[in-house]
């Protein structure tokens, strides 16, 4: 009895094994046709003629006006060297060069950001230099703090000096 049982379940088994690779087959099948009919689809031809006309161009006229915000007035550097006019003792030393021009856009940059920055002249070995300057100062450790916040906003190296 327990023969014939497994026989029946095997012959159930095989029967099920092989009504499910049908249906795979099927599948497969309608599968292959959908990507069939797809793929003509895609390859006719969709486009229609339409008739182009020309039109004219249009030119539009615009306007612009100059504003602050749009077109901000021109600086120019001064064509002045700005002078000590401090009575402090020390002084704060950003820069120093043979060129005066470049000595003179620098002291007008640090005008501009609100620095008291003036220029000295001093002759070594025959040769002028210009040092830019900024501030007169009674103490040293106000010419020092001045410095530093130079330092800080716009990485310029300094040195404390005594006024001339």
């Amino acid at each position: 009895m327990k023969t014939f049982s497994i026989s029946i379940f095997l012959l159930l088994f095989a029967a099920f094994l092989m009504t499910g690779c049908s249906k795979d087959e099927q599948v497969a099948e309608l599968e292959k046709q959908i990507q069939e009919s797809e793929s003509e689809d895609l390859l006719q031809d969709t486009t229609t003629e339409v008739e182009v006309t020309e039109q004219p161009a249009v030119q539009e006229t615009k306007t612009y006006t100059k504003t602050p915000e749009t077109a901000p007035r021109e600086e120019k550097a001064p064509s002045y060297m700005p002078k000590h006019t401090g009575t402090g003792q020390y002084t704060v030393q950003v820069a120093s060069g043979s060129n005066p021009e470049w000595i003179k856009i620098m002291a007008d940059t640090y005008i501009r950001r609100g620095y008291e920055a003036f220029i000295t002249e001093t002759n070594v070995d025959g040769e002028t230099f210009y040092r830019l300057r900024i501030g007169s100062y009674d103490e040293f450790s106000e010419a020092k703090a001045v410095g530093l916040e130079l330092q800080d906003k716009y990485s310029a190296n300094f040195w404390i000096d005594y006024n001339e």
